[in-house]
């Protein structure tokens, strides 16, 4: 059962936050074996924002009436921009049986509830070397340097390209 309309959180990147979901069997006479997934907004398992959550223990078995807390933890990587994104946690009944004798009892019944995360911060530029190597033309030698801007910002990089060898250099490059 999900209480409210599910969890939103304001974090900032690298930061990371816990928080107990109580997972509840509120049937009369089924021993539930549950399992706890987190879905991005389009229902992937475990990517974009479903990366983000982890839980204490996502494999549960649960007698009749019975409720157990699991922490889940809130994870935002150090790089992410800031932004908005949306994940889900699935809570998926993975088999049932009648608590009294063991005997398998046939249905499937999940429970899904949003989760809300918006990153704070000022969005940047996030400058990284994607490849270098070097260009043979004849007898001309040219280092190729490929830089790749994984930041929302766009951004004029300069700098020094040191190259060794038989004729040591170092040469800017904007």
């Amino acid at each position: 059962q999900v209480a409210g309309s599910g969890l939103a959180v304001t974090l900032d990147p690298g930061a990371s936050e816990e928080h107990d979901l109580v997972v509840s069997n509120h049937t009369a006479n089924l021993r539930l074996t549950i399992k706890l997934t987190a879905t991005d907004a389009t229902g992937n398992l475990g990517t974009a924002a479903a990366s983000w959550l982890s839980f204490g223990d996502d494999a549960l078995q649960l007698d009749p009436h019975a409720a157990v807390t699991v922490p889940m933890t809130i994870a935002i990587p150090h790089d992410t921009q800031p932004a908005s994104a949306l994940a889900h946690v699935n809570a998926t009944v993975e088999s049932a049986v009648a608590a009294a004798d063991g005997a398998p009892v046939a249905g499937t019944a999940n429970q899904t509830f949003p989760v809300s995360i918006v990153v704070q911060g000022t969005p940047t530029a996030q400058i990284a070397i994607a490849d270098v190597h070097r260009v043979d033309q004849g007898s001309r030698h040219q280092l190729a340097v490929v830089l790749r801007n994984f930041g929302d910002q766009g951004a004029n990089v300069s700098g020094h390209v040191v190259v060794a060898g038989d004729r040591p250099q170092t040469i800017p490059f904007h």
